[in-house]
């Protein structure tokens, strides 16, 4: 598929192109050439598909920065006539299933290596383990939902993967093994019996070495009423991959009963995305993403708390966060209204807040991105997920639309990198001598905004429900945020808020989550004189 070389002022063939997948994407009536992206109410989550459906169709480096950059479908069409011209377009090397299976393994991707040097060190505990729980209530057929799971399991390589070690490299191999699936009755048993084992789940870990990746169990609660407890190593795992193990789990289901036909094996595997990974990002193309994020990381980064250096291992407690539906209606409205994504609105809260706490106008904020623009990735289970910093310049004097659009300047500009897992980088940058982590340089503010938890499908017999769940309490974390905070859409914006026990000495973070709650008030309250936006925005 070609891209118009000379986009004109009138209406293109890709411009029209355009608009439509927006449309389409975005679920709008209409879309016209210069209408924003956000302003019709796209959310990153639906710029991250319209980034991997430009990847199948032009084969050309389109990013999620471009799309923050030009936000129109004319000026869209305009930067993919550039990129057409100024670049090679992007392949990417599939290997076959004979051929994987004659070599010693394929290599982990730089995620997967992070999360297996952590599991190694920490002698296989469970810190990235994902559990959820999916509910089945109606007439329905256990024997059919345990072979729907081996379904899943065998289609979706990554969950049937063990890492082996080739001379002192850790590789993952895909093994023919069944899921490892086990049903447990608990009729009558109360929710206490289901929560225990749900707890278990949080406790054990896995042995990546000799075991798969993922463990379920069926439990029967009632005549009427199944409960999957799913737990999948992040090795495998990551947020966007939940709504697609339900979504696989729900038709493979359908399909063991006669309703629907069976999907099309995958085109491509996470296997392909580690081997396109170790590829493409190498020579000046890796240079390039090292020397952006040194840039980013340049100075000490502001502390939230007291601490003279970064703290690692300590004691984290899990809290519910609620927005109340006044804030989230006014974040959601200026959102719309200067054609921003909504997380660049929280950001700009959050950094707000933070400047307040340190007295420091540059802040830094990890973001959670989704890394799926390669070509076929929006439909694979699998650890894709990558954290980024955001450097911040924050105004005290700026408005709330100044500050928005600053905000959305500033994710832009990050996710020029968003291919590059930052914890490689930070130990890339460390072996040429530039420690970032000794030196105080990496965030300790965390931001992460999810795809909506609660789902709801209908199957044959009955219905599957899956409800938002988080551990709320204390836990050991591996990692250094002395905050974060990770919202989703569920009857209103709400989430949990993460932080270091130690370093919030008191009642501290009390009065912290107090002056968050007013840093985003603030950001909503409507400018005198503005007018009122209806439009809403997504996650």
């Amino acid at each position: 598929m070609t891209v118009d070389a000379k986009p004109a002022a009138a209406t293109t063939p890709t411009t029209a192109t355009l608009c439509e997948l927006f449309r389409v994407e975005i679920g709008t009536a209409t879309c016209g050439p210069d209408d924003s992206f956000f302003r019709l109410g796209g959310s990153s989550l639906d710029a991250m598909r319209v980034v991997s459906r430009l990847h199948q169709r032009y084969h050309l480096p389109v990013t999620l920065a471009d799309l923050f950059a030009h936000t129109s479908a004319r000026s869209l069409a305009e930067r993919l006539a550039v990129l057409a011209t100024a670049a090679q377009p992007t392949r990417r090397r599939s290997i076959s299933v004979t051929a994987r299976r004659r070599r010693s393994g394929s290599p982990l991707s730089f995620s997967q290596r992070v999360f297996y040097d952590i599991d190694r060190a920490t002698g296989g505990m469970s810190f990235f383990n994902g559990v959820d729980l999916l509910s089945f209530r109606g007439d329905l057929d256990p024997d059919a939902l345990v072979g729907a799971v081996g379904d899943v399991v065998a289609r979706q390589w990554a969950l049937r993967t063990v890492v082996e070690d080739t001379g002192g490299v850790p590789a993952q191999r895909v093994v023919d093994r069944p899921a490892r699936i086990r049903t447990v009755d608990l009729r009558g048993a109360g929710p206490a019996k289901l929560h225990k084992l749900i707890r278990r789940e949080h406790l054990v870990g896995f042995d990546l070495h000799a075991e798969t990746p993922a463990r379920f169990t069926l439990v029967r609660t009632a005549e009427d009423a199944w409960q999957l407890v799913s737990c999948i190593h992040h090795i495998a795992y990551d947020g966007m991959s939940r709504g697609i193990l339900v979504d696989e789990i729900a038709h493979a289901y359908a399909v063991r009963l006669g309703v629907g036909a069976a999907r099309d094996p995958l085109a491509s595997q996470y296997l392909d995305f580690a081997e396109w990974q170790a590829d493409a990002l190498t020579g000046e193309r890796l240079a390039g993403h090292l020397g952006g994020l040194a840039d980013l990381l340049g100075r000490p980064a502001p502390r939230l708390t007291g601490d003279s250096s970064p703290v690692r291992g300590h004691v984290v407690r899990t809290g519910h966060f609620e927005v109340p539906q006044a804030t989230s209606a006014g974040l959601t409205a200026l959102a719309a209204a200067h054609g921003v994504s909504f997380f660049s609105v929280l950001a700009a809260g959050l950094v707000g807040f933070a400047a307040k706490h340190t007295g420091e106008r540059r802040q830094l904020v990890a973001m959670q991105v989704a890394n799926r623009g390669w070509p076929g990735s929006d439909a694979i289970i699998g650890c894709f997920s990558n954290l980024l910093p955001v450097e911040v310049q924050v105004d005290p004097t700026a408005s709330p639309a100044e500050q928005v659009v600053a905000a959305q300047r500033a994710v832009g500009r990050t996710l020029r990198h968003e291919e590059m897992p930052f914890e490689r980088a930070v130990a890339l940058l460390a072996e040429n001598g530039r420690d970032l982590t000794a030196l105080g340089h990496l965030p300790t503010l965390g931001l992460a905004l999810q795809p909506d938890p609660r789902v709801v499908r209908e199957l044959p017999g009955g219905t599957l429900t899956v409800e938002p769940s988080a551990e709320i309490g204390e836990q050991v974390d591996p990692t250094s945020f002395g905050l974060v905070l990770e919202l989703w859409f569920d009857d209103g914006l709400r989430g949990i808020t993460r932080h270091l026990v130690d370093s919030w000495p008191g009642d501290s973070f009390a009065t912290a989550g107090r002056d968050l709650d007013a840093a985003f008030a603030e950001l909503a309250r409507p400018s005198p004189g503005a007018g009122n936006h209806q439009d809403a925005v997504g996650a």
